[in-house]
């Protein structure tokens, strides 16, 4: 039993490090996105600059939010 619980722990680790693998490129794509779009609407580099500070403050907020919620209790 003990060998089946430990396995399925192991499977549960692996999914939640291919989870946090898809999130980052997930958002590295949104990002990139973004940047293109902020281009092409003519925002110069400072306003650029801004607004990724303020998307990366908050991905690292949702990160931190959600890594809470997620941990088993």
């Amino acid at each position: 039993m003990s060998k089946k619980i430990d396995a399925i722990e192991a499977k549960i680790a692996k999914l939640r490090e291919q989870l946090k693998a898809e999130q980052a490129a997930d958002r590295e794509r949104d990002e990139r996105e973004l940047l293109r779009l902020a281009r092409a609407a003519g925002c110069t580099r400072d306003l650029i600059r801004i607004a990724q500070q303020k998307a990366t403050a908050a991905a690292k907020a949702s990160v931190v939010k959600s890594g809470a919620e997620t941990k088993p209790a």
